[in-house]
């Protein structure tokens, strides 16, 4: 039996879908989010019909955005079935398998949101940050998970766990009223708890 996927709206024209994933033990989270007349969609798990009606209902689809290569998830079978590109960083290609349409290493935006490289994550780990909606959407470089609670990457999934907790300090300078995660539900308002998190 498929696991369950729960669908909420986390903030203005921002949708965000969960499902665990046996494989990985853990829980897949996924966006959509609608910037300049557009939906885009980030680190996308396989959906049912309720979360692709409430897409719709947000606008089309016009491209996937991937926060690193071990989120490759539904991406290339909805990007053949939406017709939209993909778009991810140079150093997350390998582990995808498939070559995205788009790579957003050096790009100040695109679709209005602009990548931010994460070194020492996962393998080209990136953020990416919408400066109208304040929302800014991370990988695997942070957690949101029951258990940990908020958290960074623990060490053991680092490339290099100190390099990633110093880069993490550049989020710092972005005015966040959403953090959105690829493994656990959005937080409202992070500020005080992100700046406690990354200088402790």
């Amino acid at each position: 039996m498929p696991e369950k996927i729960t669908l909420a709206q986390v903030g203005p024209g921002i949708l965000e879908w969960s499902v665990y994933d046996p494989a990985c033990k853990t829980v897949l989270t996924s966006h959509a989010m609608s910037a300049e007349g557009r939906v885009l969609l980030i680190d996308p798990a396989p959906m049912d019909e309720p979360v692709l009606a409430a897409i719709r209902k947000l606008g089309s689809p016009a491209s996937i955005f991937l926060t690193n290569g071990n989120h490759a998830r539904a991406s290339r079978k909805l990007a053949e079935k939406m017709q939209i590109p993909t778009a991810a960083p140079a150093a997350a290609v390998k582990e995808l398998g498939f070559k995205p349409d788009v790579i957003v290493d050096g790009l100040p935006q695109i679709y209005g949101l602009h990548p931010i490289p994460l070194p020492g994550g996962g393998a080209g780990e990136h953020a990416y940050y919408h400066p109208q909606k304040k929302s800014l959407c991370v990988g695997d470089a942070l957690i949101h998970l029951e258990g940990p609670g908020f958290a960074v990457l623990p060490d053991k999934y680092c490339l290099d766990a100190k390099i990633l907790k110093k880069s993490l300090l550049a989020l710092l300078s972005l005015e966040i009223h959403t953090l959105l995660f690829a493994h656990g539900t959005a937080l409202p308002k992070p500020g005080a708890q992100l700046k406690k998190l990354l200088q402790s």
